[in-house]
């Protein structure tokens, strides 16, 4: 991937001298959440851009450092009634026009002007961003139901709901269009996550929904942005979306339909959650040899063909040997399989949770806070496997 010239002069780049570039691992994810809520909330006030884009460029260099290759981050939220989110009730890709009102119809420029320098750095320092546009309902539906559009959706994937969604997608996908395209010449296809752990909880009908708003909006974003390789579909606890997304030969063991199309010959990039030891990993039916995913409780029973690539999100609560272990077993079963697995790490050091197990404060962190050497060695283990 080749630099861009970034709008300040090189000698202000951070550099950290225990950290020498190398070449990055494409099955490394780096799940740092909070990334991209961090660097807007810090850079909002102008006078803190500069500290903020420092500070980014220097967590992205030690990810890069270890591997990493893409960065995964949630794009937005509003919870206007907790205290703890109260730092990005403003900051959404909407502008604020009144007491608890979005307007739909007007960009909150500063939001796109940063989310621009916050894909330069990324493009800057080698490491692509990921961004997860929707969230659940409880997170990111409160525009939806305050504004002065008219609009008053019940869920996130109602149909009201949709254009806006596309629209602003759009908007974000265009950004990258231009950032990459600095770059001669350019055929840049961006990572991407329409939302985050969509229940399929209810009746068929909104579980067809779901799906098919899934649907609507992949054929948008690979019609004009990018590939079924790197559309990632969030199936925790929602495993029937990713049949709305390939061909199905079976119906769904929920309603009883064939989902998909017949022009689909792909499947996207289906990811699950909650993996932290070898145990994990070996308990999934994708490393176990089966060709469909368990069954779903949450889902009403779906079943998810695994397809030819798999996205697990680590949780590393384990101990440095332990999440070695797993990578290590996972990347030699998909070796065997002659299928893919890409491990998306997330780091609990960044989220502030008590003893309830509920967050305390907003989740503010930089690269000092990070245990890196836990995923030290994970690159040469990836090497040794695919060498």
């Amino acid at each position: 991937m080749n630099h861009i010239d970034f709008p300040r002069d090189v000698s202000d780049s951070i550099i950290i001298d225990d950290v020498q570039p190398i070449a990055l691992c494409p099955d490394m994810h780096g799940q740092f959440l909070w990334t991209w809520p961090n660097f807007v909330v810090t850079a909002w006030d102008r006078t803190n851009q500069r500290e903020a884009e420092f500070e980014l460029e220097a967590t992205l260099r030690k990810m890069s450092g270890v591997g990493f290759s893409v960065n995964d981050s949630l794009l937005w939220y509003s919870i206007w009634d907790n205290p703890l989110d109260a730092p990005l009730r403003d900051k959404t890709p909407w502008e604020l026009v009144g007491p608890r009102k979005f307007d739909f119809t007007k960009p909150n420029e500063r939001w796109y002007e940063l989310f621009r320098s916050y894909l330069m750095i990324h493009h800057m320092v080698g490491i692509e961003a990921e961004m997860q546009y929707m969230m659940r309902d409880r997170y990111q539906i409160y525009p939806y139901r305050h504004n002065v559009n008219n609009i008053e959706a019940r869920h996130l994937w109602d149909p009201i709901v949709f254009e806006k969604t596309a629209i602003m997608i759009k908007k974000h996908l265009d950004i990258y269009t231009d950032v990459y395209s600095m770059d001669e010449p350019s055929e840049y296809y961006p990572w991407l996550k329409i939302a985050n752990e969509w229940e399929h909880k209810g009746d068929g009908n909104t579980f067809d929904t779901i799906g098919k708003f899934h649907q609507d909006m992949y054929e948008q974003v690979i019609k004009y942005y990018t590939n079924l390789d790197r559309l990632c579909v969030d199936v925790h606890k929602s495993e029937g979306t990713i049949n709305y997304l390939k061909y199905n030969k079976e119906p769904c063991p929920k309603c009883n339909q064939i989902h998909g199309k017949k022009e689909y010959d792909r499947l996207a990039v289906p990811e699950f959650h909650q993996f932290s030891t070898e145990q994990d990993f070996g308990s999934h039916d994708f490393l176990a040899g089966k060709d469909k995913v368990r069954k779903c409780t949450d889902d009403g029973g779906s079943l998810t063909d695994t397809g030819d690539g798999l996205s697990i999100g680590h949780r590393t609560w384990a101990d440095k040997e332990q999440v070695e272990d797993a990578a290590r077993y996972a990347w030699t079963r998909a070796k065997k399989k002659r299928k893919r697995v890409i491990i998306g790490y997330m780091v609990p050091e960044i989220w502030p949770v008590g003893a309830n197990g509920k967050i305390t404060d907003f989740p503010y962190f930089t690269q000092e806070d990070i245990n890196w050497e836990r995923f030290e060695g994970l690159h040469d283990i990836w090497k040794e496997i695919y060498a």
